[in-house]
């Protein structure tokens, strides 16, 4: 069954899920809306604690400076710990929104 964990993205430096991804889980895709453009130099990662960027890089072709849909397929390794995901934006905008969406599954074997 495939999931997915939202965290919403603002000016502030890091944005924490609510929902974890459980133990075993394996995230396929991360998707950015961006809904209202960031100012300066803005950049975005998306990862877990110890390893911010283990999903999306801020080399990774992520433009938060336009407004539009911004998708990453992957399929990382087996979640060896259920934790949150956590979105951050870096440069310090004075503007800026949108939404993060993670879609994974827990494969059966």
């Amino acid at each position: 069954m495939v999931k997915e964990i939202v965290v919403s993205i603002g000016i502030g430096a890091t944005a924490s899920s609510t929902a974890e991804l459980p133990l075993n889980a394996v995230v396929q895709s991360v998707d950015i809306d961006v809904t209202a453009a960031y100012d300066g130099s803005a950049t975005f990662q998306c990862g877990k604690t110890g390893a911010t960027d283990e999903f999306v890089g801020t080399n990774d072709g992520v433009d938060l400076g336009t407004i539009g849909t911004y998708s990453l397929n992957l399929r990382s390794t087996k979640r060896t710990s259920a934790h949150a995901v956590l979105a951050s934006i870096g440069g310090s905008p004075s503007i800026g929104a949108g939404k993060v969406y993670v879609t994974y599954s827990v494969p059966a074997a």
